[in-house]
């Protein structure tokens, strides 16, 4: 639903997200276009860190220290 959004430009959400610091810091670019400063959401970026959250969550990197993983004698 949060994607659907994010696509869909919902300004509820988009008003959220950009006030957030750390979220404006991390994926907004400034650029300039006739001599005016815009800022651009960096939207894909955003959504690929919810698909990558996703996926590295059921990683077994993420159990390595608690669980003992052991190769190799190791």
């Amino acid at each position: 639903k949060v994607i659907e959004d994010l696509d869909a430009y919902t300004p509820m959400l988009m008003k959220a997200l950009l006030a957030n610091q750390l979220i404006h810091d991390t994926y907004t670019e400034s650029i300039v276009i006739e001599d005016k400063s815009v800022e651009l959401f960096k939207l894909n970026q955003f959504i690929e860190m919810f698909t990558y959250k996703e996926y590295w969550q059921d990683s077994y990197t993420k159990f390595e220290n608690k669980i003992g993983l052991t190769a190799g004698g190791k």
